[in-house]
């Protein structure tokens, strides 16, 4: 995964460079089966992308595959000054 993309530069061309942060990793994917895990996942999933709390039905949490992943393993860089 990877974020925080801006481009920099000045005038010249060979002045221009690319901030970012990223994060890569290995891991197990596993399937989550129970409906209650699902909808809790769901609903964490909304709020860390959006801040707000959402009350997600089991009507909605069907219609849906959750995964989770077991990390094993990651590594994380960043460039986020030019």
């Amino acid at each position: 995964m990877d974020c925080g993309h801006q481009l920099v530069g000045e005038e010249k061309a060979c002045s221009y460079g690319f901030l970012f942060q990223s994060i890569t990793g290995w891991g197990v994917a596993e399937l989550v089966e129970t409906l209650e895990e699902k909808q809790h996942s769901l609903e964490r999933l909304m709020f860390q992308q959006t801040g707000k709390e959402f009350s997600i039905t089991p009507e909605e949490t069907k219609t849906v595959t959750v995964f989770r992943i077991r990390l094993c393993s990651f590594s994380a860089k960043a460039r986020k000054t030019f």
